[in-house]
């Protein structure tokens, strides 16, 4: 997993990890396509913030969203809980999908980034998600950090970029210090040419791991098909015998 705040250049790890053979799913991109016409999340969205979340068109209309939830904690909570389980729930899948090459084109994957390159066997699967922590979200893999040293600067900047809205995100996050203490290793994106060769220390670290991290989410994805397909077995079977009597 790759977490860091808003503006800490997650997608420049992103795409070191994309050069080193590894698959990247962007959660921001999974909680876009989750928020298209038709699909139940924008359905839950309407329902919960009403019809003003969409546009003429009928399609979300993020800025309007984006200034009713964070005008509001509660509607800030609510809207994270409807957004937090779809996003784990389809990642999950799309996590499916890659690892045991079920021969997906690239846009039958959700959240694959548009610029990176379709690794269809890889080294490492990178799940970019901002608020991981926040969400208290738990994929059972290593977490990294990405982080800038000069907050104020980050704060200037975000503000330039994206507004006060910006500046309302970065506050909502954990701080800096905080999510370093959580993450099981931590880069700080401070000097552009040093950041590749952390990058590559913290894969190595990785890759050294007891069987290697890929192989577990295989045995633990491979588990958990075994244990739904055995409760799906048994329901059957009593559903069977009831049918006979």
């Amino acid at each position: 997993v790759l977490t860091g705040q808003i503006g800490s250049g997650k997608s420049t790890i992103s795409a070191i990890v994309n050069k080193m053979h590894g698959a990247v799913i962007d959660t921001d991109l999974v909680s876009r396509q989750l928020q298209k016409p038709g699909q139940k999340c924008l359905k839950q969205l309407v329902k919960s913030f009403g019809q003003e979340i969409l546009n003429d068109e009928k399609e979300l209309n993020r800025a309007k969203l984006a200034e009713i939830a964070f005008s509001d904690p509660q509607k800030l909570k609510m809207l994270n809980q409807i957004m937090h389980k779809q996003i784990s729930r389809r990642t999950f899948i799309e996590i499916c999908k890659i690892l045991f090459n079920f021969n997906y084109k690239p846009g039958q994957i959700f959240g694959l980034h548009p610029d990176f390159r379709f690794v269809a066997n890889p080294r490492f699967i990178c799940v970019e998600v901002p608020l991981y922590f926040e969400a208290r979200l738990n994929f059972h893999c290593p977490v990294i950090n990405v982080g800038v040293s000069d907050q104020e600067e980050l704060k200037q900047r975000i503000e330039k970029r994206d507004g006060k809205q910006g500046v309302k995100r970065l506050e909502s996050q954990l701080s800096l210090e905080n999510r370093e203490q959580l993450a099981d290793f931590c880069i700080r994106n401070d000097l552009k040419e040093e950041t590749e060769q952390k990058v590559l220390t913290v894969l190595a670290k990785i890759e050294a791991q007891k069987g290697g991290i890929l192989e577990n989410v295989k045995n633990w994805v491979a588990v958990f098909v075994i244990v739904v397909m055995g409760i799906f077995v048994v329901i059957l079977a009593k559903i069977r015998r009831g049918m006979e009597k």
